[in-house]
């Protein structure tokens, strides 16, 4: 590695560290002013609201990644203007993409890492500390009507999907409950239905339900087979009901692609929401590579003002690439733009702004 891109390295390294620690520390600051009263009449303990912020700490990292990214390269590249540095770089013939190349490669290091963080730990963690918002700081979860889950779907043992359109927490009750078994090569093989299933204490007992057996095509083997009541021991208990029954918005990219894939969701627009959200959740992490390519050019632009016109530029580019970013995924729900557009089209509108204004800086 050359020594300037060492250089270009360090600084927007400490400054992206610096951007993301403020971020989380003010949205911390913020929420913890909002919640502040609740909290002190609820007699939260200092535990439970460490738990809390300790849990909901990787969501924030993945929502101000790219404002951090962004803050950071713009920081950056002020500071070399105001310093002569890159002044200096362009007129020993160093064009901007080589001096933002160092920030491209640490910028899609950061959009694995929110990649991971958003499939695997955000899933994970979100309903623990939606969970202590809502029961213990909020006080929401001891209301009776809260006491019902609602749309809960499990990946179960022995490659087996449990959904269930609702379960209730203290009559260990699920309603509307479909089960899909799989084979060993993900095929689905059975199909299992009741209108309700009650734990006894070491198994589930189905009332009213139909039994399939499918072909690799999908197809109904022979009859179905209703029945009054069945008793089925499954590994799965109603804690796990309560741990891992969580909303679709919650469950990581496999996960949803296979609930939508396996459920075979008739309502179409259930559906297209569905896939907006799964398409987004690898469209977003590229937020953090994609700002850059607008933030460069316009560190360039900034003649007068420094750091607080910087930081004002950063702040304006976050909040229209956020809004449109919005708009696109409303319209995409919305049904008048194809799910897979919808989220990368404002991704597609920056890299292109990005390269434009690249081109002006030359």
């Amino acid at each position: 590695m050359r020594i300037i891109d060492r250089y270009v390295l360090r600084e927007f390294v400490h400054s992206f560290i610096y951007c993301i620690i403020a971020f989380i520390f003010l949205y911390i600051i913020a929420d913890l002013f909002n919640f502040i009263d609740e909290m002190l009449r609820n007699h939260v303990p200092v535990t439970t609201i460490l738990l809390y912020y300790g849990t909901f700490i990787p969501t924030i990292f993945v929502q101000a990644a790219p404002m951090a990214v962004l803050l950071a390269t713009i920081y950056t590249l002020t500071n070399f203007k105001k310093s002569n540095e890159l002044t200096a770089m362009r007129i020993s013939g160093v064009s901007l993409l080589s001096i933002i190349k160092p920030i491209l490669y640490t910028a899609a290091l950061i959009c694995i890492t929110v990649f991971v963080i958003n499939d695997r730990v955000v899933p994970e963690l979100m309903p623990i500390s939606s969970g202590i918002r809502d029961s213990e700081i909020r006080e929401v979860g001891k209301k009776e009507e809260k006491v019902i889950i609602e749309d809960i779907a499990i990946f179960g043992a022995e490659n087996r999907i449990i959904y269930a359109k609702s379960f209730n927490r203290k009559t260990n009750e699920l309603k509307d409950v479909i089960i899909h078994q799989n084979d060993e090569d993900h095929n689905l093989a059975f199909k299992f239905s009741a209108q309700s299933a009650t734990w006894d204490g070491s198994r589930w007992v189905f009332r009213n339900g139909t039994t399939y057996k499918l072909d690799l095509a999908g197809y109904i083997l022979g009859k179905p087979h209703p029945f009054k009541i069945k008793a089925i021991k499954l590994k799965e208990t109603p804690d796990d009901f309560v741990k891992k029954g969580r909303h679709p918005e919650f469950m990581n990219y496999r996960q949803l692609r296979e609930y939508i894939n396996k459920f075979s969701i008739k309502n179409s627009a259930t559906k297209r929401k569905l896939l907006v959200d799964l398409y987004y959740k690898t469209a977003f992490p590229l937020a953090s590579l994609i700002v850059i390519f607008v933030a460069a050019p316009m560190a360039l632009m900034i003649q007068r003002g420094g750091l607080l016109i910087g930081m004002g530029i950063s702040i304006i580019i976050g909040v229209v690439f956020y809004v449109v970013q919005a708009i696109c995924i409303a319209l995409g729900k919305g049904g008048i733009l194809p799910p897979i557009i919808s989220v990368w089209l404002a991704n597609v509108f920056f890299v292109g702004l990005g390269f434009y204004l690249m081109k002006r800086c030359r």
